[in-house]
């Protein structure tokens, strides 16, 4: 019976080279969780900055628009915590309308990046590590410059509903 030849060492090898391959590019993109944050409840008696303890898990306020226009992430970096020389800073949001949100990270705190607010979903924002001090209380804040807060102003902001800290390993 005629066929195809198949050199069965040529084929393992392409084979295994294809597998190392993937595994090489899989974690080059893979993150590993530092903390994440879900604890976010609807407070309505904070007008200016709400300050989120992700060390303590107590609750949070979750909105960031009409409670208040500046949300601040507070936590300790254990020795080691950080693998790699960029961290991403992810949350998600349920959307209420389009902002401005200035994200501040670092101790002390310095300007990183303005995201324009204009949809619901999660966003992601990259920081250096060298922002940050292993051993020491450390904070990523969210700042809307463009927030009208108190009763009786239109709705405007989001919601947020988690927040993670990542190693981009």
């Amino acid at each position: 019976m005629k066929g195809i030849r198949i050199n069965m060492k040529k084929s393992l090898m392409v084979l295994f080279s294809l597998g190392i391959l993937i595994l090489i590019s899989g974690s080059v993109y893979a993150e590993s969780t530092i903390w994440q944050f879900d604890n976010f409840v609807n407070k309505y008696r904070v007008y200016g900055e709400s300050v989120c303890n992700v060390d303590k898990n107590k609750p949070c306020v979750s909105e960031l628009g009409w409670q208040g226009d500046t949300m601040s992430f507070k936590f300790n970096l254990d020795d080691g915590a950080i693998t790699s020389e960029y961290v991403t800073f992810q949350f998600s949001i349920d959307y209420f309308s389009p902002i401005k949100l200035n994200v501040y990270a670092g101790k002390p705190a310095k300007k990183i990046t303005q995201l324009e607010m204009n949809h619901d979903g999660t966003y992601s924002v990259s920081i250096p590590s060298s922002y940050f001090i292993e051993g020491k209380k450390n904070t990523i804040k969210l700042a809307s410059p463009n927030v009208r807060v108190g009763y009786g102003r239109p709705t405007q902001g989001f919601v947020i509903y988690d927040a993670r800290f990542l190693n981009q390993d």
